[in-house]
């Protein structure tokens, strides 16, 4: 065997010698790092900006797995199980959520909170039917009118009138590419009646935003009844 090649035969068995050596201390290294971490815990973050007040579904979210090491307890790590109460479904968020934040225990209030006694949310899209005359945002206030065809004017009722005054917004639908897409407005179970109708069957619904003075005249979380026709 020529000098040659002898020294290329010791410089690959060198080389393998070497790479195997980095390898086992890599898989050291991973071991001690993953040790350093420990387990791996899923938690969930928010697929879309979620307005606050806003009912929440398991598609909302989307799993991710982080070490345990950086779970704090206030993170949600099960959403069929949420304290007492069961899944994610039966609760709001009391605060917006962008896209990517972590829901936490402490952003989640259950939906009973919102929907006992005499008051209700209902969900106002915008449509052929219901305009907006400008964006609003959570905790606004808004005053109602409704045109509605000649032969489907109910009795007591002007063709247009103003339907409710300084109803609340209790949250905002996620927009859709710069567009306002509508609200939750919090009402009472008579008045979430006449208006759910009035989205039916009047010919338009326009949602106007009620001046401050207005808004901060009433207790936040009430409408008033005066402008409800019977």
């Amino acid at each position: 065997m020529n000098d040659a090649r002898r020294r290329a035969i010791i410089f690959t068995v060198i080389a393998l010698v070497l790479a195997a050596f980095a390898g086992i201390l890599f898989i050291q290294r991973v071991g001690e790092v993953e040790a350093q971490l420990g387990n791996f815990v899923t938690v969930y973050v928010a697929k879309k900006d979620i307005g606050s007040r806003q009912p929440l579904s398991a598609g909302d979210f989307e799993a991710k797995e982080i070490p345990a090491k950086y779970v704090e307890q206030s993170v949600v790590t099960d959403l069929k199980k949420i304290g007492n109460y069961g899944s994610i479904d039966k609760f709001v968020a009391v605060a917006p959520l962008k896209e990517g934040d972590v829901l936490t225990y402490n952003l989640l209030k259950p939906a009973d909170d919102y929907t006992t006694g005499d008051r209700r949310l209902v969900q106002v899209p915008s449509s052929n039917r219901v305009a907006f005359d400008q964006a609003l945002e959570a905790n606004d206030r808004v005053d109602i009118i409704v045109s509605w065809n000649e032969n489907d004017i109910p009795a007591g009722e002007k063709r247009t009138s103003v339907f409710m005054k300084d109803v609340l917004v209790a949250s905002v639908l996620p927009s859709s590419k710069d567009k306002f897409t509508g609200v939750w407005l919090e009402m009472s179970l008579d008045e979430a009646r006449k208006f759910i109708d009035a989205q039916n069957f009047a010919q338009s619904v326009r949602i106007l935003k009620a001046p401050t003075e207005q808004r901060s005249s009433q207790t936040e979380g009430k409408s008033s009844t005066a402008g409800v026709q019977p």
